[in-house]
């Protein structure tokens, strides 16, 4: 992704900012316009701020994601590899979420009116299968962590009545957005009580969006704007895992990094103003079309460290997460920034004959910088705390699981292009998932 957090509206159209003002004069930001970053890019910007918006894996999601020190299933080649060694034979994981929703409330970005943003998906979120072979495990897997769409039409009415500002502001917004990853990985017994695992990924990330924006003013000018977004992520990660698992204790640590392949981003916009004058209308047309493929997307290396306690009919398991932070240059003025942050998680499964609870809670923080006073267009950050429960049945060669996750995040924003106004944010999400593991 090239310019998506940088710059709002400017961002979307480069060099834009001197022409938008002068074709609105200084109407353009007392009346709220809404920026780029967020409407044309939402999911995008969420994916890349909070790395645990889905949660993959049956079992795991339903602990919470704290699977690092367990991972003895085909989800292991996402959490830890080396964990395969300690499970069975051959098993086949396969993850189904029924629905997934998503909204996020911009409080008072429109002269004080609120602006939400809602999304909704469909898709399986994990499908992988793992063979051992000794003290060797092979495995292969199929991970979505994204699959939404954002199909929007908000109207703001009697903005103002001052002559010079808008009167009415109309936004259509039409997106859909994938992260898929395809793995593939081996875990190496080494000993009683050692493993060591590698997992090989590929993923590619697609964002399609349009936004149309409409605003009236109270002296009869008019302002068009039509934005269109194309990109295209293509890259690979390693994750190298080691575990340590005794009796009742087990002890797991991650290493992941990427690399990119191939970013394309094609933007476009095309913008129209009517200016109310004495002798009539006059029309101002302009077209900015840019391509930009230079800006490698922005992924940081992850450590994970994991514990479990393991008893004959409980697990308790408790996950830490640093994201190590890193920085991108677009030009002498503009860049990115995702700062050092830390994420936990802490999960329990309680077995009762052949059903099986489980519970957890955990941490999707921002990685992001704080939104501070005084400052413009800076990114979203919104922290997000999330509760997950399932569900499960085991039969003589399955185990069969319903779960449910929901996030509930609160932070701030700058929805407002060029200018030092901070919006407070909150959000929700909710998650129901089948799961299904078979074991031969």
């Amino acid at each position: 992704m090239v310019h998506q957090f940088s710059s709002k509206l400017a961002w979307f159209c480069p060099g834009s900012t001197h022409l938008i003002r002068h074709l609105l004069g200084l109407a353009l930001i007392p009346m709220g316009w809404l920026s780029l970053q967020q409407t044309a890019v939402a999911q995008d910007n969420q994916f890349l701020a909070n790395r645990r918006n889905i949660i993959p894996g049956g079992r795991a999601a339903q602990l919470g994601g704290a699977y690092t020190a367990l991972s003895d299933d085909p989800s292991g080649l996402f959490y830890n590899p080396a964990g395969m060694v300690f499970g069975r034979g051959i098993d086949l994981s396969l993850s189904a979420n029924t629905y997934f929703e998503k909204k996020i409330s911009f409080k008072g970005a429109v002269n004080g009116k609120d602006f939400t943003e809602r999304s909704t998906g469909f898709f399986p979120s994990f499908l992988g299968s793992h063979l051992k072979l000794g003290s060797v495990s092979l495995g292969w897997a199929l991970v979505t962590l994204d699959s939404s769409s954002f199909n929007q039409n908000d109207r703001f009415e009697n903005i103002s009545t001052d002559s010079s500002q808008a009167d009415d502001f109309n936004i259509t917004h039409q997106q859909a957005s994938s992260m898929i990853m395809v793995a593939t990985g081996a875990g190496l017994r080494l000993g009683r009580s050692w493993s060591i695992g590698l997992t090989i990924m590929g993923y590619r990330r697609n964002i399609e969006a349009s936004n149309h924006q409409l605003v009236t003013f109270n002296d009869g000018s008019i302002f068009v704007i039509d934005k269109k977004i194309d990109t295209e992520n293509l890259g690979t990660a390693a994750l190298v895992g080691l575990q340590w698992k005794l009796d009742e204790f087990s002890l797991g640590f991650t290493f992941q990094d990427h690399r990119s392949i191939d970013d394309k981003t094609v933007i476009s916009s095309d913008a129209l103003s009517v200016q109310a004058v004495e002798a009539g209308y006059e029309p101002n047309l302009a077209t900015v079309i840019g391509t930009n493929a230079f800006f490698d997307e922005l992924n940081p290396k992850i450590f994970k460290l994991g514990l479990a306690w393991t008893q004959s009919n409980f697990i308790l398991s408790q996950d830490t997460i640093f994201y190590k932070g890193i920085t991108r240059k677009i030009d002498d003025q503009t860049g990115v920034t995702l700062v050092n942050t830390f994420d936990a998680s802490l999960g329990g499964e309680l077995k009762l004959g052949q059903w099986y609870l489980r519970t957890g809670v955990f941490t999707n923080n921002s990685l992001f910088p704080e939104v501070i006073q005084g400052g413009v267009n800076q990114a979203d950050h919104v922290d997000y705390l999330g509760f997950s429960f399932g569900l499960g049945m085991k039969t003589k060669d399955s185990i069969s699981s319903l779960g449910i996750v929901q996030q509930k995040g609160t932070g701030k924003s700058q929805k407002v292009d060029n200018n030092t106004s901070i919006q407070e944010v909150e959000a929700i999400s909710f998650l129901v998932m089948l799961s299904s593991n078979y074991q031969f």
